[in-house]
């Protein structure tokens, strides 16, 4: 059943006017019927008390003298009162002294016991007693009992009444609750109605409508103004929506641009590793497409992978602090490799993880740059090492050659002791030839390059390179006739091919082919790239390969370092490639290396083009044809037995020599001489003031003075990248007497430009 609550308002005003106008009449009935039939047993007991007060006034006689029939009489009188049914007027005792009732067929009448002044009602009748009173006196008491039967009557016929009045009231109470609830009920449902279609519609333009100024009025007033402010901030929160909403898309729009113009590859996972997203960085650079891999493991991503940091290990088990950065290669689907930096952290919300964010760096160049980085660094090392040892041997040396001439200048040809000076002198030659060695790997020595082709320095070795390998290697030349120029040191590079070729002959101890090739070749960035050391360009490319027995990778690592060697002990003294690596290097090319165990190897140097005409060789100037002399000469050499040697040199060649042991003791002397000094032979690294420095100091004052420098590896006072400086004259250390004279005869006489007097020693690998 529904509940009082349930119903609407009109069903409740209708309800409550209803209940209460019949209640009300109900009420009413109620107390007018108690208060009708109290008014009519009032009546009733004052009609009975006057009767019972006149039988009692009119039988105080019959009592006072016993006679019963005159009392009996007075009782009869009653008939006269239709109600009284009953009588009884008992005397002092108690007894009854008469007695009288209205229907006598009903048989003797039995009093009840006499009782005090009272009235009650048993049974539809009303009974008195009343005393009867003589002078004041009880002498007796009077009963009577009346009929109530005419009260019955009565109160039905209220009720009749009262029942007609009630459905009247009803009816009347009915059309007024309808017109009531027209009043009340009807605004507060159009009230109602205009809510649920503000809130079904969702439009607060909509208003209700006002009927009247009464407090109804004012709820609508009231309903009316909350959906002005509802409507206005409504209107405001919808701005304020729409602009959230622009702004959460405009910042989407950056965010996804972000991502897709990110030069970095981005990759988002889900809590399960599930690819959800990557960026256009990423899918260029693992070759992968949109279409196919969103909603994948990210294992199909990689799928030459067994192992992935995405899935496994700590960031396998994804939380909110897990962090994973490293370095890693990867396959691509071209088969291609490429070296990424990979940082993995988590996408959290609120403490909630929603899933992974991978950045992926292209890091393959960096890699190549740090190995590149790193061979330099030890090349580097290792060749300033080498050029320091060389650069002391070359003092000492210079010493022991300078002696052991002057010792076998005394010394009869055949003796014992002369042969064994002949020894000392062999074995220092091989000495220096070993330091140079050095010095070429360490690129410290002093270039003289020119414009040459590569095609006439291998023509012109094509004789002498047979004797050099032996008869049971064939030697195959292939020479394009196109080929571009270089600049570089022809010598050098001479000593690159023979140290090449003895390198080639020893791999091949059963015999083989050699093989010179030379042709024009471009490095590009991808070679570059996986080529630690070259640099993209054109080149002119000479190329050494045997059918030898070829060099394993690990070997290959270490192949360039001097004194690495694969011979048997006193068979090489492993400077042989080192050499040639010091002299590609020092003129700005690149050497490669290419090898299998057991298929040969191959040696390619690329020598940067050049544009220059090659010039035509000039002819050798003759040797002068005395190298004594009488200028004066102004030595500097802070090495004491090297100064020496070269004082005893010079003076026994006629010259006059000024000696000092640095710059500022060749300042004062010079200062101090008062003839002209005729040349400056000077070291160039000394303690104090280098060798430049003096000369440019002395030059003020001695205008026609020429300077000689002496030194063992290039110096950058004298050499750029190698390459002595234009009017710069260099005698290079160690040097024999002979060297020494003849340069300096040369260089008086206005010869500067001087023949090559340098020995090439033996190749050895």
């Amino acid at each position: 059943m529904r509940s009082y609550m349930d119903f609407s308002i009109r069903q409740k005003l209708q309800l409550i006017v209803m209940a209460t106008s019949t209640a009300a009449l109900l009420v009413a009935s109620v107390v007018f019927a108690l208060f009708d039939r109290s008014t009519f047993l009032r009546g009733k007991t004052q009609d009975l008390t006057v009767a019972a007060r006149m039988v009692g006034s009119n039988s105080t006689a019959a009592l006072s003298f016993g006679d019963a029939k005159s009392a009996g009489e007075i009782l009869s009188a009653l008939q006269a009162k239709q109600n009284v049914i009953n009588a009884c007027i008992y005397r002092k005792d108690g007894l009854v002294f008469a007695s009288y009732s209205r229907d006598p067929s009903q048989g003797d009448f039995s009093p009840p016991p006499a009782q005090t002044e009272s009235t009650a009602i048993v049974n539809d009748h009303m009974v008195l007693f009343q005393p009867i009173l003589l002078n004041g006196t009880s002498i007796g008491t009077i009963f009577l009992e009346a009929d109530l039967t005419d009260l019955r009557a009565r109160m039905t016929r209220f009720l009749e009444i009262d029942s007609l009045v009630l459905l009247a009231s009803l009816a009347v109470a009915f059309l007024l609750s309808t017109r009531l609830q027209q009043v009340i009920s009807g605004p507060i449902r159009e009230l109602a109605d205009t809510a649920l279609s503000v809130s079904t519609q969702e439009n607060y333009s909509i208003r209700a409508t006002k009927r009247g100024n009464d407090e109804i009025g004012l709820l609508f007033d009231q309903f009316n103004s909350m959906l002005n402010r509802i409507q206005q901030r409504d209107t405001a929160l919808q701005e304020a929506h729409n602009e959230l909403e622009d702004r959460v898309v405009e910042r989407t729009s950056y965010l996804n641009a972000l991502i897709e113009n990110s030069p970095l590859a981005i990759l988002v996972l889900d809590p399960e590793q599930k690819v959800q997203l990557y960026n256009p960085a990423f899918e260029n650079l693992f070759q992968c497409s949109h279409k196919e891999d969103f909603g994948k493991p990210v294992a199909a991503l990689f799928p030459f992978e067994k192992t992935l940091p995405e899935t496994t290990g700590a960031f396998g088990a994804i939380s909110e602090t897990t962090r994973v950065g490293l370095i890693t290669r990867r396959k691509r689907k071209d088969g291609s490799y490429v070296d990424v930096e990979l940082h993995l952290v988590p996408l959290t919300v609120n403490g909630r993880v929603l899933g992974s964010l991978g950045i992926y760096q292209d890091v393959t160049e960096r890699r190549v740059l740090e190995r590149q980085l790193q061979m330099a660094q030890k090349m580097e090392a290792v060749g300033r090492l080498s050029g320091g040892i060389a650069h002391d041997f070359n003092n000492l040396l210079g010493v022991i050659l300078g002696y052991i001439q002057v010792i076998k200048r005394s010394l009869v040809s055949g003796n014992s002791l002369y042969e064994y000076a002949e020894e000392i002198e062999k074995a220092s030659h091989r000495a220096v030839a070993l330091t140079r060695q050095l010095l070429a790997f360490s690129r410290q020595q002093v270039l003289e390059p020119v414009v040459l082709s590569l095609n006439t320095l291998v023509s012109g070795m094509e004789k002498m390179l047979p004797r050099l390998i032996g008869e049971d290697i064939e030697l195959n030349l292939i020479l394009n006739p196109t080929i571009s120029q270089v600049k570089a040191d022809p010598g050098q590079l001479e000593q690159v091919l023979m140290n090449l070729a003895v390198n080639a002959r020893d791999a091949m101890p059963d015999g083989g082919k050699l093989t010179i090739q030379t042709a024009d070749a471009e490095i590009d960035v991808a070679f570059a790239r996986e080529h630690p050391g070259s640099i993209p360009g054109k080149y002119a490319m000479l190329a050494v390969t045997d059918t030898g027995t070829g060099i394993d990778p690990e070997t290959q690592a270490q192949i360039f370092e001097p004194f690495f060697t694969t011979k048997g002990r006193d068979k090489g003294t492993g400077l042989g490639l080192a050499t040639v690596y010091g002299v590609v290097k020092q003129s700005n090319g690149y050497i490669n290396v290419e090898s299998q165990r057991g298929k040969g190897s191959t040696f390619t140097i690329y020598l940067p083009r050049i544009e220059e005409t090659v010039l035509a060789p000039t002819k050798g100037i003759p040797e002068p044809q005395t190298v004594r002399g009488t200028e004066t000469i102004l030595l500097v050499e802070d090495a004491e037995p090297l100064r020496m040697l070269a004082q005893l040199f010079l003076k026994e060649n006629g010259y006059q020599v000024l000696t000092a042991a640095d710059g500022s003791e060749a300042q004062k002397l010079a200062a101090e001489y008062a003839g002209p000094i005729h040349l400056l032979l000077t070291d160039v690294v000394m303690p104090g003031i280098n060798g430049r420095v003096l000369a440019e100091r002395l030059a003020p004052s001695h205008p026609a003075m020429k300077v000689l420098y002496m030194s063992g590896y290039t110096d950058s006072f004298i050499a750029g990248h190698g390459v002595l400086e234009p009017g710069t004259h260099l005698l290079r250390k160690p040097f024999t007497e002979e060297i020494l004279v003849r340069k300096l005869r040369e260089l008086l006489d206005g010869n500067s430009d001087t023949k090559r007097a340098e020995s090439m020693a033996g190749a050895e690998s």
